[in-house]
């Protein structure tokens, strides 16, 4: 994928903060004299499964398209990471606080197949809020962001169930907790690069352009 134009432009969508954000990250790369492509980012290695007894080894397999497991399991940490990003005023890389998972601004692929019911342990190890920081719903003002180190994670694209402790965008993740998402993809399901991403309503766009996404 070619990085889009580094023309100053200002941030006035989701869309234009992820083309900043990449913008900033193509910069990066080019004061350290790396292509200007992007590199594809890690896979999201599964959670090794446990061995019941009296199970062979040859029943605990390493998921592939031709032969997925029915059942994977992977972990998601969502906490700060200190980095460095190309800032295009003033031509220098700037140190960088931000939140992404897994400790890079680039997240993870996670691979997944037809058929498969694919568990996901998020670990929320952000810092704790006050109560300014993320008010009780009902002192809430929705129009002014809040809760920012409050998450949840929502499977853009995918053909799932929106309930339960699925692509359920309403679940709220405080830190310090954990939560473990089951997503059952159908046989039928297309193929495709699906988008997975921070989606807790009013805080969801600065979460994202922070890095909380991936494919």
């Amino acid at each position: 994928m070619k990085a889009p134009s580094c023309a100053p432009f200002a941030v006035v969508s989701m869309a234009t903060a992820i083309a900043a954000y990449l913008c900033a990250i193509e910069g990066a790369q080019a004061q350290s004299g790396e292509a200007r492509l992007f590199q594809p980012p890690p896979e999201l290695q599964p959670v090794a499964p446990r061995r019941l007894p009296g199970q062979a080894l040859s029943a605990l397999r390493v998921p592939s398209a031709t032969a997925p497991q029915q059942e994977v399991t992977y972990d998601l940490n969502v906490a700060y990471t200190d980095t460095r990003i190309f800032n295009p005023s003033t031509g220098q890389n700037d140190l960088v606080h931000l939140r992404s998972y897994n400790g890079s601004l680039i997240a993870p692929t996670i691979s997944v197949y037809p058929s498969q019911t694919v568990r996901i342990r998020l670990h929320n190890q952000l810092p704790a809020e006050s109560e300014a920081d993320c008010p009780k719903p009902e002192a809430r003002i929705h129009t002014v962001p809040s809760c920012l180190n409050t998450t949840n994670l929502h499977f853009h694209g995918l053909h799932v169930s929106p309930a339960g402790n699925s692509d359920n965008v309403l679940l709220q993740i405080a830190p310090g907790q954990s939560f473990g998402y089951e997503v059952n993809i159908p046989a039928d399901h297309p193929a495709g690069t699906f988008w997975y991403h921070f989606h807790r309503h009013g805080s969801t766009a600065l979460q994202v352009a922070s890095g909380m996404e991936g494919r």
